[in-house]
């Protein structure tokens, strides 16, 4: 078949810790060379050496020099050139707020948060930020994974609604659950679970105070990257005495993530803003119960159907529901876990090969 884009994907994130994008990125590298009639290559912009997390069967151009270094530039000015950055491509995909100047370009943008900062958001993720401003400046198209995002960047980057994709993270495949191992991981038998980085927007210290309404058998398990919150979630524990019943999980893996879902008694997602909301939708994925704010996309892709959604900032409100749930847990229904399913690599990558050809053609 013959070549119509040839696309060079950011895979930057491939080499950092654990997290959601690291996974939505993995999902684009494995399902898009599948589409047809695209060429697809990688670029790296990093000091660090390590390539033993990027893929194999795929060429990938590493530029080793500071990220933080050139976004500074990239803020500023139009150079290191794009060309130099990612080989010749017709359309760069910057998975990660930033692309590179001097090719047509398509920037996944989570959520606005580089943009309109806010606690926990430090000078480095303001610098993207202002990468991210300067590239919609220059005519850049912007991938977000839901409409309220997708919103929000028309109304904070000031982009054109032509010029915004809406397609969702996949979410998915994944294995069956392992439950005794989520409870061995977790170190007891019944606990809420919270999954993600300690950021501040995730409100993570209102589960150590929603303790003492729930029985005391039942533990907290909060795994995930250390962040920006971290310090805050330590003192709710403290103040609240409820040190016995948390357990902290750091470096945790894919499978250890799906163990935990399949033995937690309700995961709580209790965030006060968010851009997607990936483990609320992998929860979903594995018909667990969940207890969420009305935040990011679960809204819009499974509303309240069998899914607890509770007004961003309604503390008591959270409270309340979790402690239902905790009490008679309900599974998500038959139509919502579908709902999710649907959400398979494949049908993204091929949704953002459309949006590559549209953007090329522009």
């Amino acid at each position: 078949m013959t070549t119509e884009v040839r696309v060079g994907l950011d895979v930057t994130p491939l080499l950092g810790p654990p997290s959601g994008i690291r996974r939505v990125t993995a999902d684009l590298v494995d399902a898009l060379p599948a589409v047809g009639g695209l060429e697809v290559s990688g670029w790296v912009l990093s000091a660090r050496a390590d390539r033993s997390t990027l893929p194999p069967h795929l060429e990938v151009v590493h530029r080793r020099l500071p990220a933080a270094w050139v976004h500074r530039a990239w803020s500023r000015a139009d150079l290191p050139p794009g060309r130099w950055v990612t080989g010749p491509v017709d359309v760069v995909h910057g998975t990660n707020y930033v692309v590179p100047p001097g090719s047509p370009a398509l920037v996944t943008v989570q959520d606005l948060t580089p943009v309109r900062g806010g606690p926990g958001v430090g000078p480095g993720i303001r610098r993207l930020g202002r990468v991210l401003e300067r590239a919609v400046r220059r005519g850049a198209w912007v991938h977000a994974p839901c409409r309220a995002v997708a919103a929000e960047a028309e109304r904070l980057l000031g982009v054109a609604p032509e010029r915004v994709v809406v397609v969702p993270n996949a979410v998915g495949p994944l294995p069956p659950p392992d439950p005794d191992r989520g409870r061995r991981l977790a170190g007891r038998d019944t606990f809420v679970l919270a999954l993600g980085e300690t950021h501040p927007r995730k409100n993570l210290p209102l589960l150590a105070r929603a303790l003492d309404h729930l029985p005391p058998e039942v533990g907290l398990v909060v795994a995930g990257p250390a962040g920006a919150g971290e310090g805050d979630l330590a003192a709710s524990v403290a103040r609240t005495g409820v040190a016995g019943r948390v357990t902290r999980l750091t470096g945790i893996g894919d499978r250890d993530r799906v163990d935990l879902l399949g033995a937690a008694r309700v995961l709580a997602f209790p965030s006060r803003d968010e851009g997607y909301g990936l483990p609320p939708l992998e929860a979903v994925w594995l018909g667990r119960p969940v207890v969420a704010t009305a935040v990011g996309a679960l809204p819009e892709l499974v509303g309240d159907r069998g899914v607890a959604l509770v007004p961003p900032g309604d503390d008591d409100a959270f409270v309340a529901a979790l402690a239902a749930a905790v009490s008679d847990p309900v599974a998500p229904p038959d139509e919502a876990v579908a709902a999710v399913r649907r959400l398979r690599p494949d049908l993204v990558a091929g949704e953002l090969a459309d949006a590559y050809r549209r953007v090329a053609r522009r």
